[in-house]
């Protein structure tokens, strides 16, 4: 069946263009628009959340071009988008990325997963994200360049940031999109394929005059253009016309999957060949011995793992100042695929810490002696204390010393079958013992599982793995090193060397902190995007543990025990249970919107009484010693013993991972009202313990908070919120009206409520205090004295209020000046009771700043100034 599109002509169809270049083994190169993740009728999901977030009236239909305004993003916002790119699944289309052997991506997409969606099949893509880096190899079929035009979510390095506004779009287009996109042709050469996927005009951050430029120069039949005719006017439509007549651009109607779906139906899709002419599986063993694997080999076990052959430990050729810099500072943010790791720690770009010569020596005592080690050897320690990069440093010993064979996964922990054969080869050509090591961050008892698996078949192995370090180690006990988190007098100096070498910092003095994860993120900005990406993935292993391990309290009700009695309920529901006609894939909710409290939470430095903890998440009743056990052994937690509340590990990582999963602060304070309205006064401790919390939580969400006045926008929220927990759940305190009127007026400060509100807001917060007042007076509220002296203060501030109001507003001179009267009793009163002085909120007007508004000029020769 000949495949033909409606655009071509002579004959030649993108089906065979395509095939002929496949079985040729010629450069084929992708140019990847944003529009690759659009479904013709949900359209891209990942773009209508980010136009929800950011409150964008325009519809998606428009592309990601209506993503950016003259006004900036918010700065948290491409973590959130990052976190988004990575729960997203991918269309069945996009397939095409792992199925065809590319030489090179060009992309506009922000999504940071797309090297994850390449790899496999030998391949380990390089990612590009600015003009002045260059690949090692310009094509390469094992290590293709993956260049985002427009940088990528959750970057944080300054020279590769993503563009948050129109006019840094223009500026990112210029100095890198167009640079780099003009590699396309060279890096295809004349013999090669250009294919454009996924590309809508006016819809994409990539314009198609920069596009169509670029491709002028294509030789004939070797651009196709997937996705038909687009849509542009003017001359352009001349200049793509003119390509087209001239069979440089191809066009075709359908999407490159459909096409491929199509050839494979048909039986005419060739099996790309594996990459190995540059990566020819040579692999030196002691003795002189080697392996030598074949193509359909590295073919399997490189679907799970990567076979650290001889080229991985080949001479490194040095590199400029400006290069050795770029690949430096890609080490510690972006860098991508296991053997770029490895290239890193043997280039000295991270230190040595103290724990890594006693995990080499458990190690090399284990391929000395694998019948005897029956365990898995496993490093544990908190994300983003060094475990990655000291199994990368492993890995280079074990080659460079043992020369002993060596399998490498990141991300998984491959099963025995997959693995085996090659175990076998490896055994059988030098008699000797294959490491495998996987940096999975998994349950010990995943590595003991393929360390058994292969050892019943007689492999000789040893299994050398990575986990988020636990409190009470429980089940196998292998041999276990752990990456602190705090930092070495030692390894301080050596990172003051590093840092000073490449950054330029001669002071020793500036590190002022030994937290190694705390110490990276301050001073090197560039790897701010793996902590993140590595807190998550410890949130999503901490979520799924809390899954497995809470369970319910028993109803006490004497019918539930006689049905669970009968059999006919087996059990409780979990902390993590739905109702039924919500979906299974929100199965993790709960779990996740527990962390997401606590973080939240302590991200302002305040700890959650666990009580209120599981009244937010869950209307079920839980067991208080269950929920206590499963916070102690979860080392992202923090527990504290005296008042049954719990916290994060650290403030900076719960600031981290509120960036990621919140991407703002009004996504933040919603979470935060949550915790708010869910505080009660029953119980014995959580009417002490829940309240001094709530007192703690709004000071800090205040503008005198450890984060300023970063949650100004939510303010009124917070205290509409109060008011509900009052008036609803009969939770009165003469400390919490306080604060009712306070967040009210701080909206008002901070101009984040329209003129016509604020008289309304200020009567509801005069309401609020009069009522504690009048509660104090007759003995319904309990205020002590220093309570009910703020009382009077705030009472005298909202009359200053009232006063400034009136006087903006323009109202009448006899309204000024009587709201003016008003706040200066008010006043006088306050400070005749009150002990101390009470400085005011600058929200009072003196009667000078009254009389000099112009609203009292009638009055001011008849009325005294003083």
């Amino acid at each position: 069946m000949q495949l033909l599109s409606p655009y071509t002509e002579n004959g030649v169809s993108p089906a065979d263009l395509l095939v002929s270049a496949i079985e040729e083994q010629r450069p084929i190169v992708l140019i990847l628009g944003q529009d690759a993740w659009s479904e013709s009728k949900s359209g891209d999901t990942v773009l209508m959340k980010a136009l929800v977030r950011l409150d964008r009236d325009r519809s998606s239909r428009c592309g990601w071009s209506t993503l950016l305004d003259a006004e900036k993003v918010p700065d948290e916002f491409y973590d959130w988008l990052a976190e988004r790119f990575r729960r997203r699944v991918h269309p069945p289309s996009l397939e095409v990325l792992t199925q065809l052997p590319w030489s090179a991506v060009f992309t506009s997409s922000l999504d940071p997963t797309l090297k994850d969606l390449m790899e496999g099949r030998g391949r380990q893509p390089e990612v590009i994200l600015t003009a002045s880096e260059t690949p090692p190899a310009a094509r390469s079929r094992a290590r293709p360049p993956l260049y985002h035009l427009f940088s990528r979510a959750g970057e944080h390095d300054p020279a590769a940031l993503p563009p948050a506004s129109r006019p840094e779009l223009n500026i990112r287009r210029t100095r890198h999109a167009v640079t780099l996109l003009n590699r396309v042709l060279e890096t295809a050469t004349t013999l090669g394929l250009v294919i454009v996927d996924g590309f809508a005009s006016g819809r994409d951050w990539l314009r198609i005059d920069n596009l169509l430029g670029v491709l002028g120069d294509a030789a004939p039949h070797q651009v196709i253009w997937f996705g038909g005719q687009p849509r542009i006017d003017g001359e352009l439509v001349e200049d793509f016309d003119a390509a087209v007549k001239s069979n440089r651009i191809v066009v075709e109607s359908r999407r490159l999957g459909s096409l491929i779906a199509e050839l494979r139906a048909l039986d005419r899709l060739p099996d790309p060949m594996p990459p190995d002419a540059e990566a020819p599986g040579f692999i030196s063993l002691d003795k002189d011995r080697s392996l030598e694997t074949t193509p359909e080999e590295r073919l399997r076990v490189e679907a799970v793992a990567s076979i650290v052959d001889d080229s991985w430990t080949e001479f490194l050729a040095p590199l400029g100042e400006d290069s050795e810099y770029a690949t430096f500072r890609r080490f510690h943010g972006a860098v991508e695929g296991p053997r770029l790791l490895v290239e890193g720690a043997r280039r000295k770009f991270a230190i040595e810490r103290d724990f890594e010569p006693q995990l080499w020596r458990h190690v090399s005592t284990a391929i000395a002696n694998h019948a005897r080690i029956d365990t898995p050897i496993i490093v544990e320690g908190q994300s983003g204390t060094g475990k990655s990069v000291a199994l990368a440093r492993i890995i280079v010993y074990a080659r460079e010393r043992k020369r002993v064979p060596v399998l490498y996964a990141i991300g998984r922990i491959p099963r025995s079958q997959e693995v085996s054969k090659f175990c076998e080869s490896a055994d059988a050509a030098g008699d000797s013992t294959t490491l495998i090591v996987c940096d999975a961050n998994r349950d010990i008892d995943d590595y003991y599982d393929l360390l058994i698996g292969l050892r019943s078949l007689g492999r000789r192995v040893v299994v050398l793995g990575s986990q988020y370090r636990k409190r009470e180690n429980t089940g196998h006990r292998p041999y276990r090193v752990e990456a602190p988190a705090y930092l070495s007098e030692k390894e301080r100096d050596k990172l003051h060397s590093l840092l000073g070498r490449y950054l330029g910092i001669p002071d020793r003095d500036v590190f002022e902190t030994k937290h190694f994860l705390a110490f990276l993120y301050h001073r090197l900005p560039a790897s701010r995007a793996r902590i993140g990406a590595g807190l998550g993935a410890e949130a999503q292993s901490a979520a799924h543990e809390i899954g497995r391990i809470a369970q319910p309290v028993p109803d006490i009700t004497l019918l539930r025990q006689r049905i669970i009695k009968s059999g006919v309920l087996s059990e409780y529901p979990s902390l993590t249970d739905k109702p039924q006609e919500q979906s299974i894939s929100n199965s993790d909710e709960t779990a996740t919107r527990l962390i997401d409290f606590v973080m939240l939470a302590g991200s302002i430095s305040c700890e959650v009484p666990v009580n209120l903890l599981i009244r937010a998440v869950t209307k079920h009743g839980h067991d208080l010693s269950l929920v206590i056990h499963l916070f102690q052994n979860l080392d992202l937690f923090r527990w504290n013993k005296n008042t049954l509340s719990v916290g994060p590990r650290l403030i900076l990582e719960a600031e981290v991972l509120c960036r990621h999963r919140f991407g703002g602060a009004d996504a933040e304070a919603t979470g935060l009202l949550e915790l708010i309205e869910s505080v009660r006064d029953g119980g014995i401790d959580s009417r002490r313990d829940e309240r001094r919390f709530l007192l703690e939580l709004l000071r800090q969400l205040g503008p005198d908070g450890i984060r300023g006045d970063r949650y100004q926008s939510a303010y009124v929220r917070i205290a509409r919120a109060l008011t509900k927990l009052r008036k609803k759940h009969g939770t009165v305190d003469a400390g919490l009206m306080i604060q009712e009127s306070t967040f009210r007026r701080y909206a008002i400060r901070y101009q984040k409520v329209d003129q016509n509100d604020c008289l309304p807001l200020l009567e509801e917060a005069r309401d609020v205090i009069q009522l504690a007042l009048d509660g104090v007076d007759d003995g319904s509220i309990y205020a002590a004295r220093k309570t009910k002296d703020n009382l009077l203060v705030e009472r005298a501030t909202i009359y200053g209020f009232l006063a400034r109001n009136r006087a903006d507003s323009h109202a009448s001179a006899e309204d000024t000046w009587s709201a003016y009267e008003a706040a200066r009793t008010a006043v006088r009163k306050a400070v005749s009771v009150t002990s101390a002085y009470y400085p005011l909120d600058i929200g009072l007007w003196t009667p000078s700043d009254i009389l000099r508004s112009g609203a009292l000029t009638e009055f001011a020769a008849g009325r005294p100034k003083g």
